[in-house]
Order: C-alpha cells, then sequence, then structure tokens
C-alpha cells in the first residue's frame, strides 16, 4: 500500500525493501535523515535536519533553522529538539495538504521523551514525545494528517 502513493518519504536508517518490502514498501522518493547518514538512493531527494550544528553533507538540502524554531513553537518545546519525523512532517504540511503516515510512535519512551538509544542521550536532551504525538493527533483531528495503519 505504502509504494502507490506518488510522494513515498523515509527517515533515517529505517529498512524498506527487500525482506521488509511487504510491510513496508520498497519505494522511495524523499529521505529525512539526521544524526545518522543512510545511503539512501541516488534518486530521490535527500533532506537534512541537523539539529545540534554538524556539517551538512553536500547531496541533501537543509531544513532551514527558521523551521525547526516554528516546529518547537507549534510543540511549546522548551527542551532537546523535534524528532526528525516531526520535523518531516512540518515540511512536508508546507508542501502537500494532506499527508498520509505509517508506523508512528513505535519507538520507546522514557518519562515522555523519545529515547535515543544509539547515542544514549538523557531526557530533556531528546525528543518530547507527548509533544510530538499531541501535535500528531490534532494534526489527524484536523484532516490534514491521516495515518494508514
Amino acid at each position: 500500500m505504502i509504494d502507490s502513493f506518488g510522494e513515498v518519504v523515509r527517515f533515517n536508517e529505517h529498512p524498506f525493501g527487500g525482506e521488509y518490502a511487504e510491510d513496508v514498501g520498497s519505494r522511495v522518493t524523499i529521505w529525512f535523515a539526521s544524526a545518522c547518514v543512510p545511503s539512501a538512493p541516488a534518486k530521490c531527494r535527500k533532506v537534512w535536519y541537523r539539529p545540534y550544528g554538524l556539517d551538512l553533507n553536500d547531496d541533501w538540502e537543509q531544513i532551514p533553522r527558521e523551521t525547526e524554531i516554528g516546529a518547537m513553537m507549534l510543540l511549546g518545546q522548551k527542551d532537546g529538539w523535534p524528532s526528525t519525523g516531526l520535523m518531516a512532517l512540518v515540511c512536508l504540511l508546507q508542501e502537500f495538504p494532506v499527508v498520509h503516515t505509517a508506523g508512528w510512535w513505535a519507538g520507546e519512551t522514557f518519562d515522555n521523551y523519545l529515547w535515543d538509544t544509539k547515542n544514549d542521550l538523557p531526557p530533556g536532551l531528546s525528543h518530547r514525545a507527548d509533544l510530538e504525538r499531541s501535535l500528531y493527533r490534532k494534526w489527524v483531528d484536523q484532516g490534514r494528517v491521516v495515518p494508514i495503519d
């Protein structure tokens, strides 16, 4: 089902295709990444979100700092930074009237923070799952985001 959409967005290092194709499809037209740099297919638009000032990969377009600040204002977030997924939604909702999603909120949480198991970041420096879930649900209620799973 995912591959039937005109634009198929992937994030960070989440697998697709191959043994995962039946569940998550095999197409990608836009790839959003942050701290990890996946080997994204050459023929897709690549968007980079670097909230902590690391060097930009030249092949990727960068999400403007103003968009990150706007996302934090939407969330009412004062600590940490928005997740790559939320930043992608903010950007996509600027381009498309409706965004369909699959597989949201599968990550672990710790005291309402999305826990960054790879970098072992403490709460306060991670993503605010409670705020992101609330904004996501608001967009769903408004019909701007449509979950397909």
